[in-house]
């Protein structure tokens, strides 16, 4: 391989298919006519090269050539998880038939899972927690979640 260098500070390398040596010859020095074949030109050395992050997650980052020594909490916030699981024992507590009560607590399932969301939305949670059987404690219980909800969407 021979590499030659250019005024731009880049290289470029080509593969030697023939070295094509000659001797000396009436007065003409000896010498090389090669045949190359182009391979392109070499990056900058220290040049970097192309590199593709995907974050997903809460606290999603990475770090290039450092140290990360910092500490981070995901999760739902301690006062809206108090909440949720108020609404789980009025739902346990509500005397409902074993079909009733599976299907409620699937409904708070996906209030749970919409609270874990970077961004929940208080549209959802409240057509969700309507799902909810009509009893005064689970609607009270549900109430506090989607007021939680909505104090959470005025951070944003």
């Amino acid at each position: 391989m021979i590499v030659c260098a250019r005024s731009n500070g880049s290289e470029e390398s080509y593969r030697v298919l023939d070295p094509g040596f000659h001797e000396d010859f009436h007065g003409i020095p000896a010498g090389y006519q090669m045949s190359v074949q182009k391979l392109g030109v070499l990056p900058k050395p220290g040049a970097p090269g192309n590199t593709t992050y995907n974050f997903h997650g809460a606290n999603s980052r990475v770090n290039v050539q450092s140290v990360d020594n910092s500490t981070n909490v995901a999760g739902i916030d301690p006062t809206l998880q108090a909440a949720l699981q108020h609404l789980v024992s009025a739902i346990e507590r509500a005397g409902l038939t074993a079909d009733g009560r599976r299907d409620a607590l699937e409904i708070v399932e996906g209030v749970t899972a919409q609270c874990e969301s970077p961004k929940p939305s208080r549209a959802i949670v409240g057509a969700l927690l309507k799902g909810l059987p009509a009893v005064a404690e689970i609607a009270k219980a549900g109430e506090a979640v989607l007021g939680f909800i909505g104090a959470a969407q005025s951070q944003f």
